[in-house]
């Protein structure tokens, strides 16, 4: 194994565990839901600050009543950076009508910065930071593992859920069933 592959390893190894030992739970841990039902945490979330990329504490309230796009993500999963681009796109196409992507790292800002400046998103990126483990079982995600895509209506119920790589052609549907969605 390559030098180079193995300090990768380590990395993805080091930030694994650290989130599972569920370093700095934080505030954002909502109610937690044992039936998957994801309205609750939702709900939480947009009633509070979240950190953004920079760490600076954003006001969710605007998400409210919109139709949403969220999607768990880290800087060291390439799954989640491959779907990025699709994600921009479905934003971009729905904006008008709306819809808005909430894309929250399980990361430190620093790292959510510094990969913002790389890759270029037109939806903001928030920073979970070590209590991201615990947002991503609130939203009934017991895994874990990432990427982790969910799409609300306006009225904030789920139309969508999927574990892995969501594709331009799934979460396009996702986006149009929610906004087809009865108010």
């Amino acid at each position: 194994m390559s030098p180079v592959v193995r300090n990768a390893v380590l990395m993805v190894t080091v930030a694994v565990l650290a989130l599972a030992a569920g370093f700095g739970i934080g505030l954002l841990r909502g109610p937690t839901t044992t039936d998957g039902d994801t309205a609750a945490p939702l709900a939480h979330l947009l009633t509070q600050p979240v950190p953004d990329a920079t760490g600076s504490p954003t006001d969710m309230s605007p998400y409210r009543g919109r139709v949403l796009v969220v999607n768990f993500w880290a800087t060291w999963c390439p799954p989640c950076v491959q779907e990025m681009p699709d994600i921009n796109e479905v934003q971009e196409e729905f904006r008008d009508k709306g819809v808005r992507v909430l894309g929250l790292g399980i990361d430190t800002p620093e790292r959510i910065q510094a990969f913002g400046s790389k890759l270029t998103v037109d939806y903001p990126l928030f920073a979970l930071d070590g209590g991201g483990l615990a947002v991503l079982k609130d939203f009934g995600n017991e895994s874990g593992a990432l990427p982790y895509t969910l799409v609300y209506d306006a009225a904030g119920r789920e139309v969508f859920r999927k574990l892995g790589r969501v594709s331009h052609a799934e979460l396009r549907q996702a986006v149009l069933d929610a906004l087809a969605a009865p108010h």
